[in-house]
């Protein structure tokens, strides 16, 4: 495989583990949720590089960059909240295994 095979690959494994759903920390929400979810951050990171270009015309490249660095903030802490709920479903998943609570955690499998 080529360098810039390789580099594809890479870049489209890095873009599904972000973009999809069903590979990324939100898989254990419902399906609403995690479109609700994505068109929250889709949103964020809309108003985020419009105004980075904006802000990069007046102000420069350092706050654009701030604003950058925050977006890229809120989206990891995004994943983090769903994944340590996701932990913590399936370490009551695996003391109470009837618990209609996980239940209500677990992801859908139709999808």
């Amino acid at each position: 495989m080529t360098t810039i095979a390789r580099l594809i690959a890479a870049m489209q494994q890095n873009y599904a583990l972000i973009m999809d759903a069903d590979k990324n920390p939100l898989m254990i929400l419902p399906l609403a949720q995690r479109f609700q979810i994505m068109v929250y951050l889709s949103l964020m990171w809309t108003t985020i590089f419009c105004a980075a270009f904006g802000i990069w015309i007046w102000y420069g490249q350092i706050l654009a960059f701030h604003i950058l660095i925050l977006g890229i903030a809120v989206t990891g802490m995004t994943f983090e909240i769903a994944d340590r709920t996701r932990r913590r479903a399936m370490k009551i998943e695996s003391v109470r295994p009837s618990s209609p609570s996980v239940l209500a955690l677990r992801p859908n499998p139709r999808y």
